[in-house]
């Protein structure tokens, strides 16, 4: 086995949630009485990774304040939680985390999203008991790629762990930058919502969970 520990994404990496952002970050603005974006639009900030507030100020089609991104944040986070699941795990999530949990590597899920948010889906898709950590990058002002995510919470998790054996696996940019400023291996997803770039610093790129598996098994088996 090739990592003992696995940092990994949870929108657009294990889950498909595309539909439920999308349909919660137009509603968030119309319930704001601030005009909606656009799907395509949507999509396009998507790929930067960022935190609901920050993806709302760039959506929005007029300058707002910081105020008002939170509280729109705010909306859309009720939302999220009380709306019905339009989302699905990717093939071979549930299997996946399954696998990593039985062979005791340390999983854990950072997004720059409400970690309530995301243990309420582990919940819904039964698998919760597999994760070691969500870490709640809203709860700090943290946020990825910040590496003092990692230097002050997740290694005191993980313990005297080396960086080479830690994995981080993500679709967009700031999950690249967040691996290379750890110093750690990264795993690129095509299946999400960023786009791959020739100049991401990563050792994978995969275009799927099974082979995400087979990168951290060490599985020679096709």
């Amino acid at each position: 086995m090739n990592y003992k520990a696995v940092i990994l994404d949870f929108d657009g990496t294990l889950s498909d949630s595309k539909k439920n952002m999308i349909y919660c970050i137009q509603e968030s603005f119309r319930r704001n009485q601030l005009d909606a974006p656009e799907e395509s639009e949507i999509l396009e900030v998507l790929k930067l990774g960022l935190i609901p507030a920050e993806t709302f100020k760039i959506l929005s089609k007029i300058n707002i304040t910081s105020q008002i991104a939170n509280e729109i944040a705010e909306t859309y986070n009720f939302l999220e939680s009380t709306v019905e699941k339009k989302s699905n795990l990717y093939p071979n999530a549930v299997n996946l985390l399954c696998r990593l949990h039985h062979a005791c590597v340390h999983t854990i899920i950072v997004s720059n999203k409400v970690a309530s948010s995301i243990i309420d889906d582990l919940n819904y898709f039964k698998v919760k008991p597999y994760v070691s950590l969500v870490f709640d990058c809203t709860a700090t002002s943290l946020r990825k790629p910040d590496v003092s995510i990692y230097n002050k919470h997740i290694k005191l998790q993980i313990g005297n762990i080396s960086e080479k054996k830690l994995l981080v696996v993500g679709d967009t940019e700031t999950d690249v930058k967040f691996a290379n400023n750890i110093g750690a291996d990264c795993c690129f997803v095509s299946h999400g919502y960023g786009s791959y770039s020739k100049n991401f610093s990563v050792q994978y790129v995969s275009n799927d969970l099974y082979a995400v598996e087979k990168i951290i098994f060490d599985d020679k088996s096709s």
